[in-house]
């Protein structure tokens, strides 16, 4: 995904990582594997792009309890929010609109 003059990029093996768009200098990198908790990987990696939204940066983890899905700060790779969903996914995040309101991850 590129945003703001930035390339965010997810690795097979949990990598999350801010690359400086002109030059592809590493930012920033967390390893979202760990932090979300996931002991194995996926069987065929992680494959979803990220979504960069509103400063932020969703991922999907597929760790357990509340880290299934995380958000990073866009500027510095910070954690700022997880949510739990399914042990397995190979889709990237994506916003929607419910009956005409934007999700939570794309309010002002």
């Amino acid at each position: 995904m590129l945003a703001d003059g930035a390339v965010y990029v997810t690795g097979a093996t949990g990598m999350l990582q801010r690359l400086k768009a002109s030059t592809g200098e590493v930012m920033w990198q967390q390893d979202f594997k760990s932090l979300s908790g996931r002991a194995v990987l996926p069987m065929w990696g992680y494959s979803a792009s990220p979504l960069v939204t509103n400063s932020l940066v969703i991922i999907y983890a597929g760790g357990p309890g509340d880290k299934g899905v995380m958000a990073f700060d866009a500027a510095s790779g910070q954690p700022k929010w997880s949510v739990a969903c399914g042990p397995e996914s190979y889709s990237s995040p994506q916003l929607s609109k419910v009956l005409g309101e934007r999700d939570a991850a794309d309010a002002d």
